[in-house]
């Protein structure tokens, strides 16, 4: 009887344990208050509503919140999302409304606040004692202030919109070296303000405009603060005058737009006579500061992009197809830059972090000359130095069966049909990612990335318009466009199109085969049923992932 008594105390004790460990590791959030306090990805399950205290608080690290942009309103007192002490979270799609502070960190580091919407609170966004930090891509409007940044260093504010509040951005209270970039302050009071004794922040590439002052400065120096554009009635508003840097000097040197919305900014008034660029005055904004390159708005640009070809180099290649990597520069601007294959045609490049990118297309065997030309937006064009390349295919790059028939040597196996193989062995196959590259080689061995890559002949892209450039921009001329929910769990699509190129004198028509499905399965699945098909189908063909293999979808 004792041990019956013991043994039935033990199941009892296991039964609490469970449902404790069951309620602490939920991952729906559905009501509030709400600790997080076991690391893991937590979404919400609805809009949220709280009348007191915290709606959710996390106190562990290696979380991730995903609103799924649902809505947490409050009544003013409260925090929306409160974090402190912890690091590496992630809180994105989250909407946040009538709170003291939408998403408050304290004391938070190596963490992302990204895609979020934090607005008519009393502040947005809240970085207080934190560091190591990206806030990126949200939204703080008709707050007080919309991103706050107090006694907090090294952090990155990029990508975020923060206009119709009192404050803009605030960088203040010893804040130190953030990167503050490319952020829209409009309509606020103050667009951006740096303040008590805060230094050696970037302050780059933002605009703010509409507000009362652009930017004002507070006992704060050693600041750089460039590349901004500022059209605001006052757009400079100092108070205690200490030195901050407002250009860069050198080959890409510059300082920021002065504009007014009545057209009598600096920018507007000064122009560049010497074709640099730069208004030919300085801009002196007070005794202890000058914009040295304050950037015109008219400028007579007389001056050509510098151009460069990094590849193809002047040797000879094994394959047909190689690819044009090219650097253009100009401080006006580069409005487009376009290879140049003798004896085939033109190449527009593509624009990918600094570089222009495409590639020549298949080439048979020969001599080619490439050139590149860069034009600048008020017109001016420069030419690369030619490169010569020789395009010297083996003979072993295409197998001759005992049929006549000729394929690609790095066909895959596995191709019931002829036609299949053949439309194979002439395309294009482009992939997206790492997964993808894999799946692509199940087609042939020579694959490869949508980056930079222009039509000019047919393709076969394979995987969907998330990771995929190329089946971003044609996905929603299928007649099935491929998303994470369609055409749905483990389900994949095959799909033609046939395309037109109207640039040349001669039109030509490329077909683009797309397989692609909802997730890595559907993918896989399409890909492996497109193998086994006698002939490009006429309408999309939908299949399945099963433990049996690919399977038609009705």
């Amino acid at each position: 009887m004792k041990d019956l008594n013991v043994k039935y105390l033990i199941f009892l004790a296991l039964i609490v344990l469970f449902t404790s460990i069951s309620s602490v590791s939920a991952d729906n959030i559905s009501t509030v208050p709400y600790v997080i306090n076991t690391p893991g990805t937590h979404y919400l399950a609805n809009d949220l509503f709280s009348s007191s205290g915290n709606a959710i608080t996390i106190t562990c690290d290696n979380v991730t919140i995903d609103g799924k942009e649902y809505t947490i309103s409050g009544i003013g007192s409260n925090e929306g999302i409160y974090a402190s002490g912890v690091s590496n979270i992630t809180i994105k799609n989250v909407h946040v409304e009538h709170c003291f502070g939408g998403i408050y960190l304290d004391n938070v580091t190596d963490s992302i606040i990204e895609n979020n919407t934090a607005n008519s609170n009393d502040g947005g966004i809240y970085l207080i004692h934190s560091s190591n930090n990206t806030v990126t891509g949200n939204t703080a409007n008709e707050n007080w202030i919309g991103i706050e940044i107090l006694q907090s260093s090294y952090n990155i504010v990029t990508g975020n919109t923060a206009n119709s509040n009192d404050w803009g951005i605030g960088i203040y209270g010893s804040s130190n070296n953030n990167n503050i970039t490319n952020n829209t302050a409009n309509s606020n009071k103050y667009g951006i303000v740096l303040a008590y004794y805060s230094s050696n922040n970037r302050i780059t590439n933002n605009t703010a405009n509409s507000n009362k002052y652009g930017i004002h400065i507070e006992h704060s120096s050693n600041n750089n603060i460039f590349y901004n554009i500022f059209n605001n009635t006052n757009n400079y508003g100092p108070w205690g005058s200490n030195q901050n840097y407002w250009n860069t000097s050198g080959e890409l040197g510059g300082g920021n737009y002065w504009f007014t919305p009545n057209g009598t900014g600096w920018s507007e008034r000064y122009n560049d006579t010497d074709g640099d660029g730069f208004c030919d005055p300085y801009y002196p904004l007070d005794e202890n500061n000058t914009d040295y390159l304050p950037i015109a708005l008219i400028s007579e640009d007389i001056t050509a992009p510098a151009v460069t070809i990094l590849s193809p180099e002047g040797t000879t290649y094994t394959t047909n197809n190689v690819t044009i990597n090219v650097t253009a520069t100009d401080f006006s601007g580069v409005s487009s830059v376009i290879a140049e294959i003798e004896g085939i045609g033109n190449v527009t490049l593509t624009l990918n972090d600094s570089y222009y990118l495409g590639n020549t297309g298949t080439l048979s065997n020969g001599n080619y000359t490439v050139t590149t030309y860069a034009n600048d937006t008020f017109g001016n064009v420069n030419s690369s130095e030619n490169v010569s390349i020789i395009i010297a295919v083996p003979s072993s790059s295409s197998s001759s069966r005992s049929d006549g028939d000729h394929y690609s040597s790095d066909l895959a196996d596995g191709f019931t049909s002829k036609e299949i193989k053949s439309f194979v062995s002439s395309a294009s196959v482009i992939f997206g990612n790492e997964i993808d590259q894999g799946f692509a080689k199940q087609l042939r061995e020579n694959v490869e990335t949508a980056d930079g890559h222009t039509l000019i002949g047919d393709i076969i892209i394979v995987g969907g318009p998330e990771v995929n450039a190329l089946a971003k921009e044609y996905n929603d001329q299928f007649k099935i466009p491929i998303s994470n929910d369609n055409p749905g769990e483990n389900k994949g699509v095959i799909q033609i199109l046939k395309v037109q190129d109207n640039s040349g004198s001669v039109i030509k028509s490329y077909t683009i085969v797309y397989i692609a499905g909802s997730d890595r399965y559907g993918t896989l699945a399409a890909l492996e049923y497109f193998k086994t098909l006698d002939e490009l189908p006429e309408g999309p063909i939908t299949v399945e992932y099963t433990e049996n293999g690919p399977v038609l979808v009705e």
